[in-house]
Formats: structure tokens, sequence, C-alpha cells
């Protein structure tokens, strides 16, 4: 089991380093509201091998992503009924590490200054398990995740054997874990329903 520790904190001062854009509309060209035709015209868009399925969008499009050395996939979420682009969102290749999370996290405060909000969700030792760092800006909101959820205990239980109050099930060590994730989205501003619980 794991607790939520929400840490949002509204970071724009007068003392930012970083510039910081007024608005950002698309993501590399790609517009909300854009249809599967219109992405096609786009550079580097190419069919999906097969579609990816969302809770209430699918993506059949996809390209591919690097942000800093971080290779990424990028999929074009459309919305199941309208057909047209609500979600641009970019999840690493490969296992990640906190080494290239960080690394992401530093090239978007660099294009897109500070984040408005950072919220963390950690295990009940005290790691974190998930760490969101989200900009908002009047057209598009961005979020860049850090999904962590390895454990070192994974507890079994024979399916045959009686309940008992008195004997625990088994446990093993699980030293391997879960992969890590590193995902970045990209959607419109007025989709609330996209936000999640960072940020809003």
């Amino acid at each position: 089991m794991s607790r939520i520790v929400i840490l949002c904190a509204a970071l724009l001062t007068a003392s930012a380093v970083q510039a910081r854009p007024a608005d950002l509309s698309d993501w590399q060209g790609a517009r909300w509201g854009m249809t599967v035709a219109e992405l096609d015209r786009l550079p580097g868009v190419t069919r999906l091998p097969a579609p990816f399925e969302f809770s209430g969008a699918r993506a059949t499009r996809g390209s591919e992503a690097t942000v800093g050395e971080v290779p990424m996939l990028a999929l074009f979420q459309m919305a199941n009924g309208s057909g047209r682009l609500q979600q641009v969102l970019l999840e690493t290749r490969r296992k990640a590490t906190p080494t290239a999370h960080r690394q992401v996290a530093e090239i978007l405060r660099e294009a897109l200054g500070p984040p408005d909000a950072t919220c963390v969700q950690t295990k009940d030792f005290g790691e974190a398990s998930l760490v969101e760092q989200v900009w908002r800006f009047p057209s598009t909101v961005v979020h860049a995740t850090l999904m962590d959820f390895t454990t070192t205990t994974v507890v079994t239980r024979d399916p045959n054997a009686a309940l008992s109050a008195i004997t625990p099930p088994a446990s093993r060590n699980n030293w391997r874990g879960f992969p890590r994730r590193i995902v970045v989205r990209y959607h419109p501003a007025e989709r609330l329903d996209l936000w999640g619980r960072c940020g809003r």
C-alpha cells in the first residue's frame, strides 16, 4: 500500500532564469482537433502496426521522438467520438531510470520554464513511486511523469491451501521489480478530464 503526498506549489517567480513561452498551442505541429488525414501530412508521422486503445481514445499514428538523449514513442490519441486529436503521449521505449527522468525534466524546464506544480506519490518506506511535474499554458497542459512501482517482495499463496489467520502467505524476494516508465503528456488546457490529480 502506498500513501500519496501532493506537493503542489506555484514556482513562477520574477527570479526564474528560464524563459517561459506565453503559450503552447501544439506539439511539433500537431494541433488539438486535427484529423488523422491532417496528422499524416506532418513530418515523421507513421501508421502504427496495431492501434493503441485508451479510455475514450484511440491511437493509430505515432512518431519517433527524442527528449534530450532519451528515445521515446509519441502516440497521437484521437477522441473516439470525434476522431480528432485530443492528446499526444510520449513514453520511453525501454526501461527508464531516475537519471533519464531528470534529463527529460531538465529539457522541459529549459523549453517551458519552471513547472507550475510537482506531485509526489510515495511508498510506505518513503521512496517515490511516482513523480509528476506539470506546466500550465492557456492552450496546453504538459505532464512529465516518472512511474517507479518496484518492490522487493511479492506475497504468494498456494491456491489449494485453506485460508488461515495464523499462517501467513509465503513470500519471496523480487529484486527485479517492475519496469520504470517515463510518460510525457500534452493535451488541451480545456480538457479538465485529462488533467489528472496534479496541477489542477
